[in-house]
């Protein structure tokens, strides 16, 4: 009789998730003998559907928030999701199959035992296993995805921590710690082969994706400027039981996710200065939350905190850097609506550069 074996990858966030979900999806999304990397109707990203699916709350999934989804639309989303989830996985399983969303890592306990319940139906043995990313690059590079993916407009930093313990800790007590591997994160190395390796997955070298997501310093200021120029909406998220408010420019609409990337793909080439924050301003976090981080050392058995951090000049040391754009990235901005809309199009991309203009002023 075969075993099933489930390997549930959690992220964390900013850890190459994307790049092994996009590689795997690639090489197993249709399944071999042995190996599935589930494709649950076109995502491969299963944050987009796990983590709905086993909040504590469904009907406050972020997205519904941001999308503004009556009642009725939320439930016949919740129920489609749950029934391709369910299909997919019984239908689909293999002797090895991976699941793999970053936002499994913010669940809640008894959000983790829903999904454990679930999953021990058609899988003997689960394996949990995330990497972690020491805290100073993580903040800034965190804080960027809030404001290129969520609005955010605060130039608050300590939301942007990680919260080790809140976000690991319960996967030992569900899966149980034996069962549940975690490993820092080396951004030298192919993450993607990393995790195959580890887990003995067959996988060439050549078909490796490196998927890159941050934006250059310059887009990340445009994009910062462009969420002030929106009204607020305070977006809540868990992590655990940890609840974080964030204040986010948006306006909640069907549309809302699909003008965002169309303004990121705006600016998403504009700039060539790397976006960082310089540690001396996340040092007084670091400070406040040293036990837990002490806690996930103890936890990996390895050091977070010996990671230099270069002290060039065009690093972000106040919210008056972030706001600062110069004349040369502004020409530079002005310059790529023309190549995409066309210089006839005058009073479309005067609309545009007003609100930046406006916001600089």
């Amino acid at each position: 009789m075969k075993e099933y074996k489930l390997i549930l990858h959690i992220g964390m966030h900013k850890t190459g998730s994307s790049s092994i979900q996009q590689s795997l999806a690639k090489n197993f999304s249709n399944p071999t003998d042995k190996i599935v990397y589930f494709n649950f109707n076109g995502i491969i990203n299963h944050s987009c559907i796990v983590y709905p699916l086993f909040l504590d709350n469904p009907y406050q999934y972020k997205d519904f928030i941001l999308l503004n989804f009556s009642p009725t639309e939320k439930e016949l989303y919740l129920n489609n999701l749950k029934r391709i989830f369910m299909q997919t996985i019984a239908y689909y399983k293999r002797p090895i199959s991976i699941i793999s969303g970053e936002d499994i890592s913010l669940l809640s306990i008894r959000g983790l035992q829903r999904l454990k319940e679930v999953l021990l139906q058609h899988f003997e043995k689960i394996i949990v296993v995330g990497y972690v990313r020491e805290p100073v690059s993580y903040i800034s590079s965190i804080f960027q995805e809030y404001i290129r993916g969520m609005g955010y407009k605060e130039f608050n930093l300590e939301k942007c921590y990680p919260f080790y313990r809140e976000r690991f800790e319960k996967f030992d007590k569900v899966f149980g710690k034996e069962n549940v591997y975690l490993y820092k994160f080396d951004s030298k190395k192919d993450i993607v082969i990393d995790f195959c390796q580890k887990f003995s997955i067959p996988f060439s070298t050549k078909n490796s994706l490196r998927v890159n997501e941050s934006f250059s310093k310059e887009a990340v200021q445009i994009m910062f400027i462009y969420n002030r120029t929106l009204p607020d909406l305070v977006l809540p998220i868990k992590i655990g039981e940890k609840l974080i408010n964030f204040l986010c420019g948006w306006i909640s609409s069907k549309n809302a996710i699909k003008k965002t990337l169309a303004i990121r793909s705006i600016i998403e080439n504009i700039g060539s200065s790397k976006f960082k924050i310089h540690k001396n301003l996340i040092q007084k976090i670091i400070e406040k939350y040293i036990d837990d981080i002490k806690w996930i050392e103890e936890r990996i058995g390895e050091t977070l905190l010996n990671e230099a951090t270069n002290f060039q000049e065009d690093l972000i040391k106040s919210e008056e850097d972030l706001l600062n754009l110069s004349s040369e990235t502004l020409e530079e901005f002005k310059n790529r609506i023309f190549e995409i809309f066309g210089k006839s199009n005058n009073e479309r991309i005067a609309n545009i550069l007003k609100l930046f203009y406006q916001i600089i002023k």
